[in-house]
């Protein structure tokens, strides 16, 4: 069973009862290796594919017609945003605190990241001890040096 955190709008109750049956005769199926359950899941399995793809066409197409309806353009603008996935959500940084030090401004926020990923390679490796790491260990037996090419007669 798969838990879904927003739920798909084209999905109806008739189609979630249609994956449950399925779901029931692909586990007997596996479990048993049983020939009617093999054939009920797969006949399943294809109507569910069958339902989902119809509903999903008989979602958009409702949305595209209430676009088409709408006298206000705003309206239509945020179905179409809506149906191509857009997201509104902001990537905007207001504020970094660094140290006791807020910053605001833009400028300066890009700069303090900048700052931060071209230093963070160095400064791990400083705190690495190079002394005490053997990477022989990972490498297993040793490489084969000796590499020779034998001609081919036909």
């Amino acid at each position: 069973m798969r838990i879904r955190g927003n739920s798909l709008p084209w999905i109806t109750p008739n189609i979630k009862n249609l994956m449950k049956t399925r779901d029931f005769h692909k586990k007997k199926a596996v479990k048993f290796d049983y020939q009617l359950h093999w054939a009920k899941y797969k006949d399943t399995r294809n109507k569910v594919n069958s339902e989902l793809y119809k509903a999903k066409n008989r979602y958009f197409c409702d949305k595209f017609e209430d676009c088409a309806q709408t006298k206000d353009p705003k309206q239509s603008w945020h179905h179409i945003d809506h149906i191509l996935g857009k997201n509104f959500k902001s990537n905007n940084i207001p504020q970094l605190k660094i140290g006791d030090i807020i910053i605001s401004d833009n400028l300066t926020i890009g700069e303090a990241f900048n700052d931060f990923f071209m230093s963070i390679g160095q400064k791990l490796s400083a705190e690495i001890d190079h002394d005490a790491l053997d990477l022989s260990a990972n490498l297993g037996a040793s490489p084969v040096t000796l590499f020779t090419l034998s001609e081919i007669s036909e």
